[in-house]
């Protein structure tokens, strides 16, 4: 259930691999596996250009699986990329004209740190970088098990291809907050519009890389949207979540940690007449015509959608909190909190609004800025989303019954 690529590259990559143009290639000399000098794995790969990917483990053998949409492996040695004493073997596999499988077996289990593709603006080539520790058998299967990420031998022919329609099951909105003419928070020669570009890339690839969904993004780009534009992606995507990704700053005082907003209760029946009277009513609700009721019926209708939503919204919050405090070592001292945030508005979509950190404290801004910390952000956001939508679809079936 794991893939990966970069925001700016899915279109083309994807496009190009169908075609057969640009195929990308492993390059063997800049590629390697080899035990780390502190204990733990390394796998770094050299790809001619970027592709989305995707990573399994399989329980027998013991094995990382890789899928990639599409990279040849032609005219390379595997063997030779093997630096490492728990490494048994290394193949390689076509799968179809769209997918190819490396699959590195281990002589005993270990779990993934962190992994990131980092690409070259200069040549688009790209490097994925992974990173393993030791662990026990129950560790390993726990986290994997739990994860939906441990494969048998069976899964083989079905886990490794998803399809379009598997794909846009459930639709992830990431809304990379300010932009253009509005910059947001700024210290140290950043712009927060600037580093929820890269954090939401990063979320996103994520999210490919870790689950079988569907993801847009409200902009690409250092580009102004107006919030009630991004609640508008939302709507016209089918959105089943949505979440807004800032970075904020204080002036006076000292705050740090990572929180997530939730909309204040305080605000709804306000907002609900707002929301009625600046929207086209027809696009408000999925499925649902306003058009010509007045202010009254559409607010109830609209509150009723919120409070329906309501507990959707807490959940995933909690589920969010639950693998961050699991993930990442500093959260605000107050992690969960609730305000009236414009893009959270939306009544049937469930929303949250996540403050990564704070630019104003050095520590916080080393965070945004570094790779590796926004790999790590991003997998566990990427876990606890996934976990949520389980629960939350299986509360949706037993609604049913």
């Amino acid at each position: 259930m794991i893939k990966l690529f970069y925001t700016l590259f899915f279109l083309v990559l994807s496009s190009s691999s169908v075609s057969g143009v640009g195929l990308a290639r492993l390059i063997q000399e800049e590629s390697f596996a080899k035990d780390r000098l502190f204990g733990g794995l390394e796998i770094n790969l050299k790809l001619s250009q970027g592709v989305p990917y995707k990573m399994n483990f399989l329980e027998k053998p013991l094995s990382l699986i890789i899928d990639f949409n599409v990279l040849s492996f032609d005219g390379n040695d595997l063997q030779k990329l093997n630096r490492s004493k728990n490494i048994k073997l290394i193949k390689f596999e076509k799968l179809n004209s769209k997918w190819s499988r490396l699959s590195i077996q281990f002589r005993d289990y270990w779990n993934i740190e962190n992994t990131e593709m980092r690409i070259d603006p200069n040549d688009s080539s790209a490097v994925i970088s992974i990173l393993l520790n030791s662990v026990t058998e129950d560790d390993f299967k726990s986290k994997n098990v739990n994860a939906g990420k441990l494969l048998q031998s069976d899964d083989l022919g079905t886990k490794e291809i998803t399809s379009a329609t598997n794909n846009s099951e459930f639709i992830v909105v990431l809304d990379p907050g300010h932009g253009g003419k509005d910059p947001g928070a700024e210290a140290g020669g950043y712009r927060e519009s600037n580093l929820m570009l890269e954090l939401a890339a990063a979320v996103e690839e994520s999210l490919v890389r870790n689950t079988e969904f569907k993801v847009i993004l409200t902009r690409k780009e250092d580009v102004f949207l107006s919030l009630e534009d991004r609640i508008t992606v939302a709507t016209q995507s089918g959105a089943d979540l949505f979440i807004s990704l800032h970075a904020d700053a204080v002036i006076e005082g000292e705050a740090s940690g990572t929180t997530v907003y939730l909309l204040s209760e305080n605000a709804t029946d306000k907002m609900s007449a707002q929301l009625a009277s600046r929207h086209d009513r027809s696009e408000i609700l999925r499925g649902v015509d306003l058009s010509g009721l007045d202010s009254q019926v559409t607010s109830v209708l609209i509150d009723m959608a919120r409070q329906e939503t309501k507990p959707r919204n807490e959940a995933v919050a909690s589920f969010i909190l639950e693998v961050f405090r699991e993930k990442i070592a500093e959260l605000s001292s107050q992690p969960l909190r609730y305000a009236a945030f414009s893009v959270l508005k939306s009544p049937d979509i469930p929303s949250i609004l996540i403050e990564a950190g704070f630019m104003s404290t050095s520590s916080n801004l080393k965070n945004l800025t570094t790779p590796s910390w926004r790999g790590g952000f991003a997998d566990a956001l990427a876990e606890a989303i996934s976990r949520w939508q389980i629960k939350d679809k299986q509360a949706k079936f037993l609604m049913r019954e």
